[in-house]
């Protein structure tokens, strides 16, 4: 959210906010330097996602309301494909 936030002020600069005239140049960089320090998005999904996974192992699709049917690629569209 940071780096987006400077982004819109970076725009709003024009030109200039890509310049080392304001401090969005280096607000930006620590942003992305903290982003990666904080580890890859995609192995926090991956976490949560095994976490939820082991969460609803023995739970019956029957009694919780699903049947636990896949969709294919072709039902899941909601354009009317």
């Amino acid at each position: 959210m940071a780096q987006k936030v400077i982004d819109w002020a970076m725009q709003m600069f024009g030109g200039g906010g890509t310049s080392n005239d304001h401090l969005l140049t280096a607000a930006l960089a620590t942003a992305r330097v903290l982003r990666l320090a904080d580890g890859p998005d995609e192995v926090h999904r991956n976490q949560i996602g095994q976490l939820e996974v082991r969460r609803h192992r023995g739970t019956d699709p029957l009694l919780s309301g699903g049947s636990a049917d896949v969709l294919s690629l072709r039902r899941g569209r909601t354009n009317g494909e």
